[in-house]
């Protein structure tokens, strides 16, 4: 497989670090980002809107979670929000540096590929990172500063903030990440997606996870959780900004500002308890072929997120889908014998199956 990890740093810091009047910063952003070179050429959205609407977006969409923030862009990742904060972006940048952000990356990816080479269908993985934008409410309160999409077989987009706490799950989400791009490959565009097809997406991801990191705990949350410095990391963001907490920040989404305040926080991850995880499977069970991507992400995340957006909730504790998807595919990979390569090209109907018999 080729592994590609475009210098986006190089092509963006220039521009998000620029002292300018928005006027000028805005001038100054059409040739990396618009241009026929910039960003806008490498993220090929446009040209794969199917594959976008196939790769799982829409149950992320449902909540807001996942790789809704880097794929929406919001004024282009934070860029053209007039009061951003250039010492958060100088600083933000200057740790994708110091930090050898991207050559982690590339460093993730290839290992990925060692141990679980990919299938024909997806001969390159083409990797962007974004920045965050530190004052986007949704990316670092309901998301903790990390949003990964790799739902287009051969691309993953990856935005960050820099902290030591997201750097440290850096690896695992990759992973994660990494999984579903090799899924998505081998899933036919026409496909009608289902609960049981992202259970098992999720489950095969948590597997690999825990294949490339044993000791990690409760691997199906690992880009869910929150870091343990998250609190302090977003004391630093207030720092940056001139405020004494993060809460007083105040957001820009497309020139209406307001304070974040007392902004809804996230459901704490954490893994069910036993009797939990049979009630979870007795609900789950029954909807394995919904289709309905409100309840897809419902049954997934858990009432408390999908109520937020005002979706029809189905009585479920926070990320239990991804539990029981764990679990699901734990159990078929030792029952079945088979290994992690051919589980990837076998069907979800097939997996879902071998559970009920």
């Amino acid at each position: 497989m080729h592994i590609l990890v475009y210098d986006t740093i190089a092509l963006l810091q220039p521009i998000f670090t620029l002292r300018a009047r928005p006027k000028e910063v805005f001038a100054q952003a059409q040739e990396p980002i618009f241009g026929q070179h910039g960003l806008n050429s490498l993220m090929p959205l446009e040209r794969h809107s199917l594959e976008r609407m196939l790769g799982g977006y829409p149950v992320m969409q449902a909540v807001k979670q996942d790789g809704y923030d880097v794929m929406v862009g919001q004024q282009a990742w934070g860029l053209f929000d007039p009061g951003r904060s250039k010492d958060a972006s100088e600083w933000q940048f200057s740790q994708f540096l110091a930090r050898h952000v991207l050559e982690t990356l590339r460093t993730s990816l290839h290992t990925c590929a060692e141990i679980l080479p990919s299938p024909a269908a997806l001969a390159h993985i083409e990797c962007l990172l974004l920045p965050a934008d530190p004052t986007n409410q949704n990316l670092m309160v309901m998301n903790h500063g990390l949003s990964g999409f790799a739902g287009l077989p051969g691309y993953l987009f990856l935005q960050l903030w820099p902290g030591t706490g997201n750097l440290a799950r850096l690896g695992p989400a990759l992973a994660r990440l990494y999984l579903h791009n090799l899924r998505w490959a081998l899933t036919p565009t026409t496909q009608t997606i289902t609960l049981g097809d992202m259970l098992v997406l999720e489950g095969l991801s948590a597997a690999f996870i825990t294949t490339m990191f044993p000791d990690i705990p409760s691997p199906w949350l690992v880009s869910i959780r929150q870091p343990d410095d998250w609190q302090e990391t977003l004391s630093h963001v207030a720092r940056l900004h001139g405020v004494n907490s993060y809460d007083e920040i105040k957001c820009n989404i497309y020139g209406m500002q307001f304070l974040i305040g007392d902004a809804p926080r996230p459901p704490t991850a954490q893994p069910l308890e036993p009797d939990e995880l049979e009630y979870v499977r007795d609900l789950i069970d029954r909807a394995l072929t919904t289709t309905d991507a409100r309840l897809i992400a419902a049954y997934l995340y858990g009432d408390e997120l999908t109520a937020l957006q005002g979706h029809p909730t189905v009585g479920l504790p926070p990320y239990a889908g991804f539990e029981f998807g764990y679990h699901l595919v734990q159990a078929y990979l030792q029952q079945s014998g088979q290994s992690l390569a051919e589980a990837i090209a076998t069907p979800s109907q097939e997996i879902l199956a071998w559970q009920a018999t």
